[in-house]
């Protein structure tokens, strides 16, 4: 723990050969034998400490690392080399993907290695080899590899997101990690290949496709968003113990799958979600984290409408509008657009603010531009 938290301080040439000595007492030990949970931290920060005291003992050390059969070290400290170093790893991760037998649980972090030396020889080599199979690999390995190539071949890496996707059976993948992914990409044809999953049986995988069509889908979705959610009360009300089972916390996964239509609906940049739409999907609602959604939504209708500003930890000022959180003054108004003419607004001053009067008068210029109001609340 003294390392962990004061390595920094501990760059001294007379912590060397303590550091090696952590490390080469457990190199030669099997992790699953580690005799105390911090081990394998210790092991790590002791690498650590030695490549920042000695460049050339700890680059052999990495790259012996690298080489093992079997990753021992966190790919955190794999990365401690630097890209100019990429020829050496190049060839020992070429070693790798040619011999074919790296652990299924190593895969996610050599694929991570490749996209962090980016040299087109081993993404050539990952695309020959992997492709056929990547729909095989664990969750952690799809989404390194699908980084790699959203990156670096979009085309590629929209067809290995559709060949992913329809295989995602029982591992349920379609989550926030592979959202980080897709997010910088985000394509119509990806919107194609998200949304033709939003039909899946599977309560984890079309909640997370709806999840990811309300934060990034075109308004083109929206329908589709709603007709699925009708499916689902559709089909858990026709069963014969649905009463019985909205009773269970066995059943949150059902509950967190209709929830997310609410909020993808409620919460999407896109499109429009007012008193009326509420309405519609309070109808919808069968559990109760769904229906405390729609009350908390309808509280919101019922008052009237607010932009506040807050302040972000880097004191960048971020809007409100609603249900409508942490917005760019673009994003603001954006959303302010699609507010029916006639809207007026309610202005809420914030002192910690600077610039809230010159930010008060841009937006109510913009705003009175398209026939709507705004009010301060002073």
């Amino acid at each position: 723990m003294i390392l962990q938290n004061s390595l920094d301080k501990l760059k001294t040439p007379a912590m060397l050969p303590a550091l090696q000595s952590i490390y080469n007492i457990l190199e030669k030990t099997d992790p699953d034998s580690f005799k105390f949970f911090y081990d394998r931290d210790l092991l790590n920060q002791s690498i650590n400490g030695i490549y920042n005291l000695d460049r050339n003992i700890g680059k052999q050390i990495i790259l012996n690392e690298i080489r093992r059969p079997k990753q021992k070290v966190y790919t955190s400290v794999l990365k401690l080399l630097s890209k100019s170093e990429s020829p050496e790893v190049e060839n020992i991760l070429l070693e790798k993907l040619n011999a074919g037998n790296i652990p299924a649980d190593d895969l996610s972090s050599i694929f991570s290695l490749i996209d962090y030396y980016e040299t087109p020889t081993l993404i050539s080599k990952l695309r020959k080899i992997y492709a056929d199979k990547i729909d095989k690999a664990e969750c952690d390995a799809q989404i390194e590899f699908l980084k790699i190539f959203l990156k670096s071949d979009i085309k590629f890496g929209e067809e290995m997101l559709d060949k992913v996707v329809k295989t995602d059976t029982e591992k349920g993948c379609i989550g926030s990690n592979l959202a980080n992914v897709i997010e910088p990409h985000w394509s119509s044809e990806i919107e194609r290949i998200v949304s033709s999953i939003l039909d899946d049986d599977n309560v984890f995988i079309f909640g997370n496709a709806a999840g990811l069509l309300g934060k990034y889908g075109s308004v083109g979705v929206k329908d589709k968003i709603w007709k699925r959610f009708e499916r689902f009360n559709k089909e858990e009300s026709g069963k014969k113990d649905s009463t019985e089972k909205k009773r269970e916390f066995s059943n949150w996964q059902l509950s967190s799958a209709e929830s997310a239509f609410v909020v993808a609906l409620s919460e999407s940049p896109n499109w429009f979600f007012d008193q009326e739409s509420n309405k519609r999907a309070s109808k919808l609602c069968l559990y109760d984290f769904c229906k405390e959604i729609t009350e908390e939504l309808d509280k919101i209708f019922s008052a009237p409408v607010k932009i506040e500003t807050s302040l972000d930890e880097e004191n960048q000022i971020l809007f409100s509008v609603n249900q409508y959180k942490k917005l760019s003054l673009d994003a603001l108004k954006k959303k302010l657009e699609q507010f029916p003419s006639e809207t007026t607004f309610i202005w809420i001053s914030n002192n910690k603010n600077s610039n809230d009067a010159k930010n008060f008068q841009e937006i109510k210029e913009f705003v009175e531009a398209r026939q709507m109001k705004l009010k301060s609340n002073n």
